[in-house]
């Protein structure tokens, strides 16, 4: 059997999940009579699927390939779906892949399930489908084609080609793009149908890794693309290899098709103008519905030479964010950096502390104790993880690591206003005085210290704040 109705698909499916599979734990979820479908393409369909037992408010999708025309090679499929899985477990932009598995279903003579297994049958006569299923992450698709071919957008402000929202979307997937490119991964189908939205997250991102391509130095040589947002290397073979500027293409004509309504260049709507697109030396017409800025970001993004456009995600993003902020905030890159510099200078002081003739030791100044908090934010903005703390550090807080820096000043014995603080500042006032806080420096520090951890999380919360504001989150 090579032509499936939706009724046979669902029947087989709803079969293997009966005999638990293609995940133990997980069931498709029904709408009404049949499965509930969340979208399909030329070679595979996306259903809703939820935990069997447990009840959660997490949904999940399973992508099911095998029951089209054209199937994925079984190696091609592993290594896509191990490149989506390691790098969304980096980046929150790329859809988080849980699981994945291939199947082939033996059937008798009567089109009756009679067998499924994890290994490709060694009868090559026998009558078998081979499936394969991904259990991913459910977010909901921006590009929408209705039954008469209307093409509808979500969120709703990218039907209006708002250009705050196509910067967001810009932004968001470029940070997929860049951390693909550092790990030598190519994409190679860039396009609005691989972009996603999550609602609850506020943020885009991008799936479909099917035809991606891990590569030694950056570079590949087979053709795989999509018309319209393929690079003019790739579609008309012009070079032997292309590089992650083919990828920077596409992302480019994505955004130009966004600003530009729907429509490719010269055309009339959602279909690519081959002659004239891919015409040696074509130049993107200018969008007069859009900023000068983001105009040229474009146009640059999409030249027709590849040496001629941005030549890294992270050059792009720095120009991104200048059209979004006015100003560049190095978001989500700067913080890791500017904690690193403030512990490395901590430390150095620390040694140079320690060696001078005054006498004041580590373990009586308790100066180890800022490292803490500092040590802490850094790990937690290495997590991808949502959570309400990890969200609070991340952002960063730049006045609270001048007040670092203040702090750092102090500790130095030569410093003046550390010997005027000692001597008019009784912090002994905020301790209940024991003989366990004999030593006078140590409640000294460990007074400081606690002031300088508070004031770094109220400072990260109000720029987390300002900076999600920015972002319209």
């Amino acid at each position: 059997m090579e032509i499936w109705n939706n009724q046979e698909i669902e029947n087989i499916l709803l079969e293997l999940e009966s005999r638990g599979y293609p995940f133990a734990d997980y069931s498709f979820e029904k709408d009404g009579e049949g499965l509930n479908v969340l979208g399909h393409g030329a070679f595979a369909k996306v259903y809703g699927a939820s935990l069997r037992k447990n009840s959660s408010d997490m949904s999940y999708a399973i992508k099911v390939i095998g029951f089209g025309s054209k199937l994925v090679d079984e190696a091609a499929f592993e290594s896509a779906v191990d490149n989506q899985e390691r790098l969304s477990k980096k980046c929150e932009n790329i859809i988080r892949i849980y699981d994945k598995v291939q199947l082939w279903i033996i059937f008798d003579e009567d089109e009756h399930v009679q067998a499924i297994q994890r290994k490709r049958p060694l009868n090559r006569d026998s009558n078998f489908l081979h499936l394969q299923f991904i259990l991913m992450e459910r977010s909901s698709s921006v590009f929408a084609r209705g039954k008469d071919g209307t093409i509808s957008l979500y969120p709703h402000s990218l039907n209006e080609a708002n250009e705050k929202e196509i910067l967001k979307l810009a932004f968001d997937i470029g940070m997929a793009l860049e951390q693909a490119h550092s790990s030598n991964i190519l994409h190679r189908d860039v396009k609005l149908e691989n972009i996603f939205y999550s609602q609850n997250e506020g943020i885009y991102k991008l799936g479909d890794f099917g035809i991606s391509r891990m590569t030694e130095d950056g570079a590949a040589d087979t053709v795989a693309f999509t018309k319209g947002y393929g690079a003019p290397e790739v579609v008309m073979s012009l070079d032997d290899r292309y590089d992650n500027t083919a990828d920077i293409y596409s992302y480019g004509m994505m955004l130009f098709v966004l600003a530009n309504r729907m429509k490719f260049p010269d055309s009339d709507g959602y279909s690519v103008n081959a002659k004239l697109q891919y015409n040696k030396g074509y130049v993107l017409p200018e969008i007069k519905t859009i900023s000068a800025g983001l105009n040229a970001v474009i146009q640059k993004l999409c030249s027709y030479s590849p040496d001629a456009r941005f030549q890294s995600m992270k050059h792009v993003l720095t120009q991104i964010e200048k059209l979004l902020y006015g100003r560049v905030y190095a978001y989500r890159r700067a913080h890791k950096e500017g904690i690193g510099i403030v512990a490395a200078v901590y430390l150095i002081l620390l040694f140079l502390s320690e060696s001078s003739s005054s006498n004041i030791g580590f373990a009586d100044k308790g100066m180890f104790i800022p490292l803490i908090p500092i040590c802490l934010e850094y790990g937690l903005l290495c997590l991808n993880h949502k959570s309400p703390l990890v969200s609070l550090y991340r952002k960063g807080a730049y006045w609270g690591i001048i007040f670092v820096l203040l702090f750092v000043l102090i500790q130095i014995p030569y410093f003046p206003l550390y010997s005027y603080l000692i001597k008019t500042v009784d912090f002994a006032y905020f301790f209940d005085v024991t003989s366990r806080w004999t030593n006078t420096a140590l409640q000294n520090n460990v007074c400081w210290c606690l002031l300088v951890s508070a004031i770094r999380v109220i400072t990260s919360r109000f720029n987390s704040r300002r900076l999600d504001k920015m972002l319209g989150k």
